[in-house]
């Protein structure tokens, strides 16, 4: 290769042209030694095993690929126990995988964020709601508020629902105002856990009452006052529980 620096003087034509035959030569013979590649020609999976073969006819494997098993597990269930990969659904809310084995708690709703003694996540919704379903109880009673304690409401799930403190949302009217103040009670299974008070002339009913969880099968009533008032009528309304 000869440089203008070294001749010391501007190269002609012919010098040039040498110079790039020089380039192109070097280049050529680069190109002639250049080593194919190996790449890979195919993969296959026979019998739970993969196999890699390559472009010069070298096989890579079997290895064994993983497999899961998932178990189908219906409806979510307290007290159960849940194994990795089980499936289940969740009334209201969709279908849901387990991350971690381990024991539904014995009592009390499902609970999608729950995790385990490592706050490691027991499950992964799939697909669904992540809001709880609004679940609407029509109340209906006509006639004269009787004073006898009896029940003036009653209604059995076929889902676990969950009353929140105070049952916010819920509406309780009478139609025929009070003469004195008078209070209906609210039962689970006839214990109760909260009541409906009307004062005295009233006709809405104030709440008070602690957050409860039914499950399908639990009785949850409304029974009328122990003193009977004089005008008290025609009692509806509307609980709002989450299922």
């Amino acid at each position: 290769m000869l440089y203008r620096s070294v001749k010391g003087s501007p190269l002609t034509s012919a010098e040039v042209d040498a110079n790039f035959l020089e380039l192109r030569e070097a280049i050529d013979a680069i190109l002639a030694g250049e080593v194919e590649p190996v790449g890979i020609a195919d993969i296959s999976v026979v019998a739970g095993s993969l196999t890699v073969t390559l472009t010069d006819a070298t096989e890579l494997g079997p290895f064994p690929v993983p497999v899961s098993a998932f178990n189908w597990r219906g409806e979510w269930a307290n007290g159960t126990s849940y194994s990795i990969n089980d499936f289940f659904t969740v009334a209201g809310l969709g279908v849901f995988l387990t991350l971690q084995p381990h024991f539904a708690p014995a009592s009390g709703p499902f609970d999608p964020g729950a995790v385990d003694g490592s706050s490691e996540p027991l499950y992964r919704q799939v697909f669904g709601t992540t809001a709880p379903q609004a679940y609407h109880l029509a109340l209906n009673f006509t006639g004269l508020i009787p004073g006898d304690q009896s029940v003036v409401y009653a209604h059995i799930p076929a889902q676990a629902l969950s009353l929140a403190e105070d049952l916010p949302g819920s509406v309780f009217r009478l139609l025929t105002a009070t003469t004195a103040a008078i209070s209906f009670a609210l039962k689970k299974n006839g214990v109760a856990f909260g009541s409906v008070d009307f004062g005295a002339a009233g006709t809405v009913g104030v709440v008070v009452a602690t957050s409860e969880t039914l499950v399908s099968g639990d009785l949850l009533t409304i029974t009328a006052p122990n003193v009977a008032d004089t005008t008290a009528a025609n009692l509806v309304g509307t609980i709002i529980a989450s299922a």
